[in-house]
């Protein structure tokens, strides 16, 4: 955990993908939609082309974005910080940036695959939710958080410590 077998002190790495689907009512569902809007999309009327295509092209947008994101989606975190993937940007949080990484219920979800999501607050005030740090993800949200917290807080006391033991560390002669 803190460290690797080769004495490197940097071992602290987690990755958080998604790795459970997601319920197969749900991706019927989606698909219905898209498939009528782009039947809808390809029927004589008297909808002029450029907006069918325009709306063709948004729902093939919305279709690589959805690919995209669920295949490059991802949680890191490492000794420096915390890094969050999504379908084009990257965005990172180095430890002293964190306040605090706080476990929250998705407001008005009477049933849905992910109930309990985990957002990383910011020093500056800014929040950001953590892909695949949720409870349909991960058995025990609560504790993993709570890991991540005693991570957090050694990674953050790591260089004080290193730079204690060196000032005790006795003089060669």
């Amino acid at each position: 955990m803190h460290g690797d077998a080769d004495g490197n002190e940097r071992g602290i790495e987690r990755g958080y993908r998604r790795w459970r689907k997601a319920s197969r009512a749900r991706i019927v569902f989606a698909w219905t939609i898209a498939g009528n809007g782009v039947f809808q999309m390809t029927r004589p009327d008297s909808i002029p082309v450029r907006y069918k295509l325009l709306v063709l092209a948004l729902i093939a947008a919305l279709a690589v974005w959805a690919v995209l994101a669920t295949r490059r989606g991802l949680t890191s975190v490492s000794a420096d910080g915390v890094t969050v993937r999504g379908a084009f940007r990257v965005r990172r949080r180095a430890w002293h940036d964190i306040y605090d990484l706080r476990v929250e219920e998705r407001p008005k979800q009477a049933r849905a695959d992910v109930r309990w999501w985990t957002w990383l607050y910011a020093n500056d005030g800014r929040r950001l939710l953590l892909p695949n740090v949720d409870d349909w993800q991960l058995p025990d949200l609560r504790s993993e958080i709570d890991e991540l917290r005693a991570l957090a807080a050694y990674a953050l006391l790591l260089p004080f410590f290193r730079r204690l033991a060196s000032r005790r560390a006795p003089a060669h002669a």
